[in-house]
């Protein structure tokens, strides 16, 4: 359900056209005026027009790209980087940095949808199974996972730790055994 005019979406439609976007989804959310100020923010930048740059207005954009052009260079500059909420990357980027994964993001961004507390509890979740937080060019895919499904994995590892630990409890007891055992046929001899 749009809360537009005909005409506005008439227009809408038509600055997709001219500027070769699907007219779909987060694009209603804006004017046509407002598309065309996006549209001009990336083109200038060399962001690739996709539904995820319509979540920002282009002052949003402006100021995420100067921010990230600034601080980290141009390369950064990808739509799901730069669609981002400005604070945010200002937490994050500098804590992707700081433990050497930053270049990751440009092709693995998922992991901005975490605040900066979730990664440091996932990667020291990662670390604690003995596996790396970067698979190749992406990060791992425990980072991707919903917050729901990342307590379920958390909940079964835990549980699959206890279980081996009792299994290994079972075998040092069985193996006790076998010591009294031989022991006690030693002594009958």
């Amino acid at each position: 359900m749009f809360i537009r005019t005909a005409a506005e979406i008439k227009e809408i439609v038509e600055v997709c056209k001219e500027n070769g976007i699907e007219a779909t989804g987060s694009v209603f959310l804006k004017t046509a005026t407002e598309i065309k100020g996006i549209v001009e923010v990336c083109k200038e930048n060399r962001i690739e027009i996709t539904g995820s740059i319509f979540v920002k207005n282009s002052k949003q954009l402006k100021e995420n790209i100067e921010y990230i052009k600034q601080n980290y260079g141009e390369e950064y500059l990808t739509p799901l980087i730069v669609s981002k909420n400005l604070k945010h990357l200002q937490k994050t980027l500098p804590y992707l940095q700081s433990i050497g994964v930053l270049e990751i993001i440009k092709t693995s961004a998922s992991i901005l949808m975490l605040t900066v507390e979730e990664i440091k509890e996932r990667q020291a979740f990662i670390e604690s199974i003995d596996e790396s937080i970067v698979k190749g060019d992406k990060f791992n895919s425990i980072f991707g996972l919903s917050r729901k499904n990342y307590q379920k994995k958390v909940k079964e590892y835990e549980e699959k730790k206890k279980l081996i630990g009792e299994i290994k409890g079972a075998i040092q007891e069985g193996q006790e055994l076998d010591k009294q055992i031989n022991k006690q046929k030693q002594e009958q001899k």
